[in-house]
């Protein structure tokens, strides 16, 4: 994780995490590498239905929204 940032999912259960976050950066190899290697089985898991909702063209509108209500 960049500049030791946490992603801040609060909504994305727990039973995914394993799936969708990487332990340190072996871990984040061997994932990468499985997803090359077996791009089907990747492909079948859809987890991209998991964190659609934090697409940046979701989310730039409800920050937009947030800002612009912080000033008034």
């Amino acid at each position: 994780m960049l500049c030791s940032s946490v992603p801040l999912c609060f909504d994305l259960p727990t039973a995914q995490h394993d799936r969708c976050f990487y332990r340190d950066f072996d871990d984040l190899v061997v994932r990468l590498t499985q997803l090359c290697c077996d791009v089907e089985t990747s492909r079948r898991e859809k987890l991209s239905s998991l964190v659609a909702r934090y697409d940046w063209r979701v989310m730039a509108a409800r920050y937009d929204d947030l800002f612009a209500g912080l000033l008034g």
